[in-house]
């Protein structure tokens, strides 16, 4: 049974004093977290709850019931735990927990007339109350675990039951009539956690490939453990066919009855038939758990490869490195494989060799020295395999990374004898390849040379020790037919131990592969959700900026990656031109603002605060950076020009999709692509031009509604008018907001278009210059 455990929020909570109500919330709110966060099996860690909780809570002030769940989701990303924010009928909810989920809720106490969560707004677009606040309510956390309780200083809390959580949110949810009919509450929901991809990495960065693959399937424990009770059904049913054969020697040898023969035959038949329903079974489950192998890998990129730090990708290329992707797919092939054939072999192997065992100690010797030369088969001539399948695999994405190369650069390797080069690089490369096969070969080929000659040296010998048991009346000649079928099955299954073991080396390289991509370090998840001065966070979006005097964005010696030391301030309203020659640093300066990279020296203060104070995506959704790719041009993905403007934030709607388009003058090209702003993009951003897919990067900037927006050598590449345009429309205020635009810039007409025209320590542009 879940535990469902209720902490009762005192009343009035929101009109008490600011200090103590914001106090009061966050308290309560970190002790609801912590324990959501347990029951979703993370680390318990109240203090680290609490600090979030309370961050989360200054950002957005008010009450429980209007803020709950932007405070709970907002703590939760501080803390690293997947969420999701969903409206969901109360029994679905606990669908979602007896799956091993958890949810968190927060509901108003009885009699209240206001919707759980809902701002004080009915879908009806009446307000209920000036802030949406009440007189209290209870926070609800559901879990696997039966056994938590949720403790609060001066209230208490109590274990519920799930029926009593379902009823007092039914009863949440018909309090409001727009709701009556559909019956939904708000819910903070998580899936429950797998094992962590990057505990086992090392100081420097590696990560063992058996680590990666242990915590990779970590969570597939319980399907797998059902695959080896069904492989160990399947190995005792095994030994149906030789206990038959050796009854039907016996029969055959003192009678000429049918009868017994077509009652062994159906018993036989029973048993086959109930194996291969298990081995059905196994295939089921096993396939379930390829499936769920590919999500999780590509889930977890998905929100890893977004976050890596800049210096993680130094010296990468972002292509071929995520090329080790595909590796899943081996992994998902031979897990399954080992799985389904591989444990069933081995089980076979131990069992029909026990039975063995059991028919004379002669035999018992001979288990004793099979299961010896296995061990050496498997161990001693198997040394180096693993590192000459890693070192195999690598030299298979050096090549892979050459032909990326060559279909990035197309014009290149058309000059001269471009061609002829490229084609001399990689028959180089295919040669190291190929050294580093034979070099594995060579451990995989005597594997299977001596696991083949095994086979036929101890067939041989058990058919010869047998018979000499026979002749000598210690054995009986149906026992030797089942001995010599049981062997025959055990070696026959041995024979093909050189396709299971290269299929582990491969499992253990890709193993290795995707450990690359689980060791990039990632930027941290917690830090502060505003600034200094509260009004000018992104959370008020209501409080206006622009009468605001204090600089947005104070450089006090700040020193990056190039040597260059800038200084400067920039307030609300104002646009400065930067202008720096290339390599003094504009890029790093800008990735600095953005949290990419921290400053090498100097000072750097965005509304108060260091960048590396704030929790990165609260960074980013004040500063905004429009600039251009590593290779110079726009950055555009595949996708709709929509989905490339507003990346799927909730808070930027289709008008403002549209807005920003027209803002930057991209709206008419837009219409006239098939499906307009649903029309897909392809790589380049094609078919848009250079300058529209730029004009596009700055839409996707401006559509955040920043307070800082930075453009880095984006205008470079456009002509002086279209520069002028675009930085026309970057400066204007967003929604009634003035913010501050920062140009950097190796182009001096451009930064003069700039309210101030700066150099990077801080003096004025010369016009005549």
């Amino acid at each position: 049974m879940p535990a469902v455990i209720e902490a009762t929020v005192g009343p009035n909570g929101s009109e008490l004093p600011t200090d103590r109500g914001a106090g009061v919330a966050s308290a309560q709110c970190g002790e609801a977290l912590a324990t959501f966060v347990e029951l979703c099996g993370r680390g318990y860690d109240a203090a680290a709850a609490r600090r979030a909780a309370a961050e989360a809570v200054r950002a957005f002030p008010g009450g429980p019931r209007r803020n709950w769940w932007r405070w709970t989701r907002e703590a939760a990303r501080s803390l690293d735990v997947p969420v999701r924010v969903v409206d969901a009928r109360p029994r679905d909810v606990v669908a979602l927990v007896h799956d091993g989920g958890a949810a968190l809720t927060f509901l108003p106490h009885d009699g209240d007339d206001f919707r759980d969560g809902r701002d004080g707004v009915g879908r009806d677009g009446v307000g209920r109350d000036g802030d949406g606040d009440g007189d209290g309510g209870a926070w609800w956390v559901a879990g696997a675990d039966g056994k938590r309780t949720l403790r609060l200083s001066g209230t208490g809390a109590e274990e519920q039951s799930v029926a009593r959580m379902v009823a007092a949110a039914e009863a949440s949810a018909a309090a409001d009539p727009a709701e009556t009919d559909r019956g939904e509450v708000r819910w903070l929901v998580a899936g429950r956690a797998g094992a962590d991809l990057t505990q086992h990495i090392d100081a420097h960065g590696h990560a063992s490939p058996y680590a990666t693959l242990r915590a990779l399937f970590a969570p597939e424990s319980g399907d797998i453990r059902a695959i080896a009770v069904f492989a160990l059904f399947v190995a005792l049913l095994n030994l149906a066919t030789p206990i038959a054969v050796e009854s039907l020697v016996g029969t055959v040898a003192f009678g000429r009855l049918l009868q017994p023969v077509v009652v062994l035959a159906t018993v036989l038949f029973g048993f086959l038939a109930f194996q291969a329903a298990l081995r059905l079974l196994q295939v089921w489950v096993a396939e379930l758990i390829q499936r769920r192998t590919f999500v999780r890998v590509a889930g977890d990129l998905a929100r890893r490869l977004p976050r890596v730090t800049a210096d993680g990708m130094a010296g990468h290329s972002p292509p071929e490195l995520v090329n080790r992707f595909f590796d899943v797919v081996t992994v998902q092939k031979v897990a399954a494989g080992l799985l389904l054939e591989g444990l069933n072999l081995v089980l076979g192997a131990v069992i029909g060799l026990g039975i063995l065992a059991f028919y004379h100690p002669y035999l018992l010797g001979f288990d004793l020295v099979l299961l010896a030369a296995m061990t050496v088969v498997t161990y001693l001539l198997g040394r180096g395999a693993v590192k000459t399948a890693i070192y195999e695999s690598k030299q298979k994405y050096r090549t892979a990374a050459w032909l990326e190369e060559l279909a990035a650069n197309p014009t290149a390797f058309r000059h001269g004898d471009g061609v002829a080069f490229a084609v001399d690089r990689a028959d180089g490369l295919a040669a190291d390849y190929l050294k580093a096969r034979r070099n594995h070969f060579r451990v995989l080929v005597r594997q299977v040379a001596f696991a083949l000659g095994l086979q036929a040296v101890a067939a041989t010998a058990l058919l010869s020790l047998g018979g000499w048991l026979v002749i000598n009346q210690r054995l009986t000649l149906g026992q030797l037919v089942a001995a010599e079928l049981i062997v025959t099955l055990v070696l026959s299954s041995f024979s093909k131990l050189g396709k299971h073991l290269e299929a582990w080396y491969d499992l253990v390289a890709a193993g290795d592969k995707l450990g690359v991509l689980f060791a990039l370090p990632t930027e941290r998840t917690d830090g502060a959700l505003t600034g200094i001065d509260r009004r000018d966070d992104w959370a008020n979006p209501g409080a206006g900026t622009s009468e605001i005097a204090e600089p947005i964005l104070r450089l006090e010696n700040a020193t990056v990656r190039g040597g260059t030391r800038f200084d400067l301030a920039l307030a609300p309203g104002e646009s400065v031109g930067l202008l720096a020659p290339p390599g003094a640093g504009k890029t790093a300066l800008a990735e600095a603002l953005f949290g990419r990279r921290a400053p090498l020296g100097g000072r750097i203060e965005l509304d108060g605060l260091a960048p590396g104070d704030y929790r990165p995506d609260a960074l980013r959704r004040r500063v905004a950076l429009a600039g251009a790719s590593p290779g110079g041009g726009a950055e555009v993905f595949a996708g709709t020009v929509a989905e490339n403007v507003h990346l799927g934030r909730p808070d930027v709607t289709a008008a403002d999709v549209r807005a920003v388009l027209k803002r930057v003058g991209l709206a008419e090209r837009v219409d006239a692509l098939p499906g307009g702003v649903d029309a897909t993009l392809g790589f380049g951003g094609a078919p848009l031009g250079e300058i529209h897919a730029r004009r596009l990067t700055l839409a996707r900037a401006l559509a955040g509604r920043p307070r800082l927006l930075v453009i880095d050598s984006l205008l470079d590449g456009c002509a002086a008018e279209t520069a002028a345009e675009l930085l026309a429309a970057a400066v204007r205020p967003i929604g009634g907001r003035a913010h501050a635009t920062l140009v950097l810039t190796r182009r001096a007409e451009i930064a003069a278009v700039c309210d101030r025209a700066l150099r990077p320590d801080g003096a004025p542009l010369d016009p005549a210059a």
